[in-house]
């Protein structure tokens, strides 16, 4: 995906519009860098701009906030409790004033050398924030509303791909297979967009690897476009849930929580999954070449 911004002014529903740009002034008015992520990123630029059916429907909308310091966000939070949002028992959940659920993860300073976050005060309960760094950086604005705004950063199918991986190897089984569908959703989504099909069909190479299945060689594309992105914590885990798995939980295992119904989709999957790893190995052999050069 090439493009520097998207324009879906007049899809979105307003009641979400109104939560986005309200996180952007805030935001922006401590100078926080954000990013938007979950199943609201997924919408916005798969089904409101791509046009790619949609999966399930949500009214929770997903942050992730660079901070130097917890007292950053406790700064953006009690702006939001100012707005009207209500805290409630999770220390990163908030009720916005129209019901839904706003969820805020800080990363930055505030994380240890295992990209994990201790909420305070007593840091007892811990949270892996593994992958926001890089779905900030691979982010792409996204305009909701007609004139002059600043766009919301939207975390791309790349950097959504990153973190449904690292959720699906952290998770118990129950939210894990949700994981493995989104992943698959993803996956399939990627022939949708222009850019991929102009890259797909501009090599005749990978095309013809695939049968010229446009959508296998399009899962091969983002297999390499999350390799070219990783920091080396990332690279690392994901390289080891492709090579020998991590834990009890190997590759075989995600294609298999990726099917509601085994038997007809088992083999489509597979095959997914299977041409998005390739372009993982094959993005990570061109970058060890390139050091090595």
């Amino acid at each position: 995906m090439t493009s520097t911004s998207l324009d879906i002014a007049g899809k979105v529903d307003p009641r979400t519009v109104e939560v986005l740009q309200l996180i952007e002034r805030l935001a922006s008015a401590l100078d926080i860098p954000y990013v938007v992520i979950g199943a609201t990123a997924r919408d916005l630029i798969l089904h409101h701009y791509y046009g790619a059916r949609i999966q399930r429907a949500t009214q929770d909308i997903d942050f992730a906030i660079q901070v130097a310091d917890w007292s950053a966000f406790a700064a953006l939070t009690d702006a939001l409790e100012n707005e009207g949002f209500e805290a409630t028992k999770m220390a990163h959940r908030f009720k916005s004033p129209t019901g839904g659920a706003v969820d805020i993860v800080p990363f930055g300073a505030v994380e240890d050398e295992q990209a994990t976050i201790a909420w305070p005060p007593a840091g007892d309960i811990k949270m892996t924030v593994l992958g926001l760094e890089e779905a900030l950086a691979t982010s792409i604005r996204v305009f909701l509303t007609e004139g002059a705004e600043p766009g919301i950063p939207v975390a791309t199918p790349t950097g959504l791909t990153i973190l449904k991986l690292i959720a699906w190897t952290e998770r118990p089984s129950d939210i894990r297979i949700k994981d493995a569908k989104d992943l698959v959703y993803i996956i399939e989504s990627q022939e949708h967009i222009p850019a991929v099909q102009d890259e797909c069909y501009g090599d005749q190479g990978l095309m013809g690897s695939y049968e010229w299945y446009i959508n296998l060689s399009a899962a091969e594309i983002l297999g390499r476009n999350v390799r070219d992105v990783l920091q080396p914590r990332t690279t690392e885990l994901l390289s080891q849930l492709f090579e020998h798995g991590t834990g009890k939980l190997k590759l075989e295992n995600l294609i298999e929580e990726s099917c509601s119904h085994p038997d007809i989709q088992m083999e489509r999957h597979s095959a997914l999954i299977q041409a998005f790893v390739k372009g993982f190995r094959e993005g990570q052999k061109h970058l060890q070449d390139g050091e090595n050069s």
